[in-house]
């Protein structure tokens, strides 16, 4: 099988995947929405005390990757939930959760028949994954733009003000490098996330796979542990905002780990599936 045709196969799965889970991207677009105009209603019960011609795309972006501080039960502070850091988290996973392995049963045995290399299969849906988040993100960048575009300022530096208000974070001493920088974090550890969660479908099946991603996603809100990479993902948590946070490069590297074991792992497990008896049942 030459470079080419695996191109297509890559080519092929991601086509399909985004088009088969077209309607959970059309809830990704709702969720980012209602996000929005919830940014812009707490932006405008600040009244007087925040510009409205200065609201930038990075600081609505900043706002959908807050997440929460660490939690502290003795600090006497009520725990609140991060709903949109949740529902972003969730939504990421039921959008990877059962292609893959559906595909086993239509389209992609033909692959597996035809090219008698299984890795290049869970390569191909490792590429759809990758593609799935980047494009769940991008859903977002896009609509953060379109809700900025009527105060005429989508590519202003965030505002110090407005961000501390909304998102509590303090931003005075950071730089655009370490914004973008630590926007990255969570793009790569969904992907990380999201790998490990496919992955883990070829043993147990997507549904218990994505109870296993939600149970360990609910417990980094609770509990702030490097074991937990989920909270990697949560502003509030990053080194640039809370001493003894997640490093920027700690993130990076425990993301690209993950993501390259759970590949290992899922290239180890598709050449022991029994294919014809999987489909036979």
């Amino acid at each position: 099988m030459n470079a080419r045709t695996s191109l297509q196969y890559c080519v092929h799965d991601v086509g399909n995947g985004l088009t088969q889970n077209r309607g959970k991207f059309l809830l990704a677009i709702g969720m980012y929405i209602v996000s929005t105009v919830m940014f812009l209603r707490e932006f405008q019960s600040y009244g007087p005390l925040l510009d409205s011609s200065n609201i930038s795309l990075l600081d609505i972006l900043i706002y959908y990757n807050k997440g929460m501080g660490v939690f502290d039960s003795l600090s006497g502070e009520p725990f609140v939930l991060p709903l949109f850091w949740i529902s972003q988290t969730v939504l990421i996973a039921f959008v990877v959760s059962y292609y893959p392995v559906e595909d086993l049963s239509s389209y992609g045995v033909n692959v597996l028949v035809r090219s008698q290399k299984r890795w290049l299969w869970w390569l191909s849906k490792c590429v759809w994954v990758i593609t799935a988040v980047l494009f769940f993100y991008g859903l977002g960048v896009f609509i953060a733009f379109l809700f900025t575009l009527p105060f005429g300022a989508p590519f202003e530096f965030p505002d110090t003000q407005t961000v501390l208000l909304i998102s509590a974070l303090d931003i005075t001493d950071c730089n655009l490098p370490m914004h973008l920088g630590s926007l990255m974090i969570p793009i790569v550890i969904s992907m990380a996330l999201s790998l490990t969660q496919v992955s883990l479908s070829l043993f147990i099946g997507p549904t218990y796979s994505f109870v296993a991603l939600m149970c360990y996603v609910f417990a980094s809100v609770f509990f702030f542990s490097p074991l937990l990479i989920a909270d990697y993902s949560m502003l509030l948590r990053n080194a640039l905002f809370y001493p003894g946070g997640i490093q920027a490069l700690n993130a990076f590297v425990v993301g690209g780990v993950v993501a390259l074991v759970s590949i290992m792992l899922g290239i180890a497990r598709i050449n022991r599936i029994d294919i014809v008896s999987k489909n036979s049942n």
